[in-house]
């Protein structure tokens, strides 16, 4: 009696890890689907004012933002950027004036009275006025994950212009889940034969069947794991609505490289054509100098991390990535540089 309840519960637990092999599988090809079959029906908010750094991150996320920030106050003489790509904050220069754009990317207004500055720009020199001096690298990456750059992404969603943030990291579980799963069915698969071996369970109909199944599951969730994860990476990194699409690309038409004229237009111009075209829309040569790599990705060399909490920032570096006065490490927000 024993052996044959043996033998049933190991088919009983290869049916069920198959079960959740398939149902996690279709549960990806479903949420797969939706994602590449974009774009969605827009919100029910009417579009408000969109500037340079809203069309920043519809055209590439969190990074473009920075970038399109960093821009802006090198073009003003805010910040300059070395040879090796570190960030320095010129001290007692003026402060940018931000440009301002209606709806779909339409003419620039320029600010009628005092100097203004974006939250994201401000954020950036939050990090430079403390450190002194960052990796070009390390400051994008610690910015992008601030909250001025979150601020943008939730006005954006609010305004139907992009899918609400969660979408691809709900599919790159769902893609987790496979894997784990697989692996289950295929240790389920060894035990059953470790158990046969051992004379725990008889080699009989039921346990031939545990065998196959959780062998079938794990070998199929197993071995098209990595063409899930490719069709993963290849999704867009910012979602955008059929409206969001509809705003960038008349963007993109209107916004190229930056006229000749009075350097407050220049300035402008140049904040809305890095951020429709990236870096190298910029029309200025010293933008070369920081990395052109729009959405997520680790730092290229050292050991670094940063973070931003509580509207305050931080970052570390076993390679001094930030430094004030040849410190190693640099916070904001209740930390020091």
């Amino acid at each position: 009696m024993g052996v044959r309840m043996a033998e049933t519960l190991l088919l009983v637990l290869s049916v069920v890890l198959a079960w959740l092999v398939w149902m996690t599988i279709r549960s990806f090809s479903e949420e797969h689907r939706w994602l590449a079959e974009l774009p969605h029906e827009v919100g029910d908010d009417e579009i408000g004012e969109i500037g340079p750094y809203e069309l920043a991150y519809l055209a590439g996320g969190a990074r473009r933002t920075v970038h399109t920030a960093l821009a802006v106050l090198l073009q003003a003489g805010r910040i300059r950027i070395s040879n090796t790509g570190r960030v320095t904050a010129v001290a007692d220069a003026d402060l940018p004036a931000a440009p301002i754009a209606e709806p779909a990317g339409g003419p620039i207004i320029e600010p009628s009275g005092g100097l203004i500055i974006e939250p994201v720009e401000r954020a950036v020199m939050e990090v430079l006025d403390r450190a002194g001096s960052c990796s070009a690298d390390d400051l994008v990456r610690l910015v992008a994950a601030g909250p001025e750059a979150a601020r943008v992404r939730a006005e954006l969603a609010r305004q139907g212009l992009l899918i609400p943030e969660g979408a691809q990291p709900h599919i790159r579980r769902t893609l987790d889940r496979i894997r784990i799963f697989s692996i289950a069915a295929i240790a389920g698969c060894v035990v059953t034969l470790a158990l046969v071996v051992a004379g725990v369970a008889a080699f009989e109909v039921r346990t031939i069947g545990a065998i196959v199944i959780a062998a079938a599951a794990g070998a199929i969730g197993w071995l098209n794991h990595p063409t899930y994860q490719q069709e993963v990476r290849s999704l867009p990194f910012v979602l955008l609505t059929e409206q969001g699409r509809h705003l960038l690309s008349s963007a993109q038409r209107q916004h190229g490289t930056p006229p000749k004229g009075p350097s407050k237009l220049v300035a402008a111009a140049t904040a809305f054509a890095v951020a429709v075209n990236g870096l190298r829309g910029g029309g200025d040569p010293r933008l070369s100098l920081l990395s052109d790599s729009d959405g997520d990705r680790a730092s290229g060399s050292g050991s670094s991390s940063g973070s931003a909490h509580d509207g305050g920032y931080s970052c570390s570096s076993s390679a001094s990535s930030c430094s004030s006065g040849g410190g190693s490490s640099c916070s904001s927000g209740g930390g020091s540089f």
